[in-house]
């Protein structure tokens, strides 16, 4: 199989000159790194790197996750691949992940994308890339949860959502169903484009057996990503599953807030708070493909 990886990084120099050496260790043909209007000193960094492998896209302003992996997805399309391989600037392919997954893809029709086990430094499951079966989606996904079905797997199997971290995605299935939403910035963009390649009937898996590394995740979300993540969760929502929206709002606002420090922790509720608000207004807009105000 040909291997083309995307990682989309924005002014994390030090997480970059970690993680794309493990990255160029595997056997990738192809590596696109997208540089989201770094100004930390990224751009001279990759400009020394002599892989002939690295394909450097140096966007003139920051797009966030979700317009920087769509960039990325859109070039790897083109390319002549088997598989398109996501990740961010402070996540890496543990050794011989490329190997495993072509060991234990499985042989019945996986059609949507892949989701390989993200790992923290030390081996555990990372708790901010689980893939996982959304129970709302439907009377047998519900029926399913509630005989057992565990939301989040530990063994390989179908998925409904996944992280941008270690995901696999065919490049027949970006040119057929498109690319992530760019207007949601970041977080929850992932999640959107799986229901959305989900709601068009393909089926996402999980590969125990496939690990990526993530070293990232353990501080504070800024407040714009505060907000971001809050916006988008509600578009998804409002959606997808509308009359799931009050429980949604709670659970996120309380999980929100149970996760952060007490330093940082007015500034990013307030911030949460202003991006429930901007996703119920913004709500039409989302809908019809308009800019997001």
């Amino acid at each position: 199989m040909r291997f083309a990886a995307v990682i989309v990084t924005h002014n994390r120099l030090a997480l970059l000159t970690r993680t794309l050496p493990h990255c160029l260790a595997e056997p990738f043909v192809h590596v696109i790194v997208v540089d989201n209007a770094s100004r930390d000193g990224t751009a001279e960094f990759l400009a020394t790197q002599s892989d002939p492998r690295l394909d450097i896209l140096t966007l003139p302003e920051n797009t966030g996750g979700a317009g920087g992996f769509a960039i990325g997805m859109e070039r790897a399309a083109a390319l002549n691949v088997d598989w398109i391989v996501l990740f961010d600037d402070d996540a890496y392919p543990c050794r011989g992940a490329l190997a495993a997954f072509e060991t234990h893809l499985p042989k019945t029709a996986a059609s949507g994308m892949i989701a390989a086990r993200v790992e923290t430094q030390s081996g555990a499951r990372h708790p901010l890339n689980r893939p996982t079966r959304v129970p709302f989606l439907s009377v047998k996904a519900f029926a399913n949860w509630i005989t057992g079905t565990p939301r989040f797997p530990v063994t390989s199997g179908p998925i409904d959502t996944l992280s941008f971290v270690g995901a696999f995605i065919r490049p027949e299935t970006i040119r057929r169903h498109g690319l992530p939403d760019p207007r949601l910035f970041i977080g929850g963009d992932d999640t959107a484009y799986a229901l959305r390649l989900g709601g068009a009937g393909l089926v996402h898996y999980y590969l125990e057996e496939v690990r990526f590394t993530h070293l990232g995740g353990r501080s504070d979300p800024s407040p714009t990503r505060a907000f971001y993540s809050a916006r988008n969760r509600v578009l998804v929502t409002l959606d997808l599953m509308p009359w799931l929206l009050p429980l949604v709002m709670v659970r996120h606002y309380l999980r929100t807030k149970s996760r952060v420090t007490a330093r940082n922790r007015a500034e990013i509720l307030r911030a949460t708070r202003r991006g429930m608000a901007a996703g119920i207004r913004a709500f039409r807009a989302y809908r019809s493909g308009a800019p997001l105000p």
